[in-house]
């Protein structure tokens, strides 16, 4: 009966941690969303949508490996953890330097908040113009 009772209360703080990791995933993401919506140039997007790319997806699988009860299917999540970890640096610095070497100039040292309107990003002064691109 104890060896039950103990497996029990094992189990609990076993959902209570992994819940717990993947609400704090899902925190991460939802504020990472908000940040590349608000955020005013590509450089900063990129970091918000990095901070939803390690820090929540990393968050979220440790999660979900502590609830998988298989050894295959953690090893297959961590595998994917793994993965993700070492190609999203590689990716976020590709697009950083297309970015530069499209002309993207970094904002910096440039204040990003309007006290007055407290809006985070400077309205966009271009439009995405899709007649170049062939996606119209």
């Amino acid at each position: 009966m104890n060896d039950v009772f103990s497996a029990g209360v094992f189990g609990l703080a076993l959902d209570i941690i992994s819940g717990s990791m993947v609400l704090v995933g899902v925190f991460f993401i939802t504020v990472g969303a908000f940040g590349v919506i608000r955020m005013p140039d590509v450089f900063t997007r990129m970091h918000a949508a990095s901070v939803i790319e390690t820090a929540g997806l990393g968050f979220i699988l440790v999660g979900l490996i502590m609830q998988s009860g298989s050894f295959l299917l953690a090893l297959k999540l961590l595998f994917i953890l793994v993965l993700f970890l070492i190609t999203s640096p590689v990716i976020s610095h590709a697009i950083a330097r297309t970015a530069l070497l499209g002309g993207e100039e970094p904002l910096l040292g440039e204040v990003c908040c309007d006290n007055k309107s407290h809006t985070l990003a400077a309205p966009r002064e271009t439009q995405l113009d899709l007649s170049k691109t062939g996606l119209d």
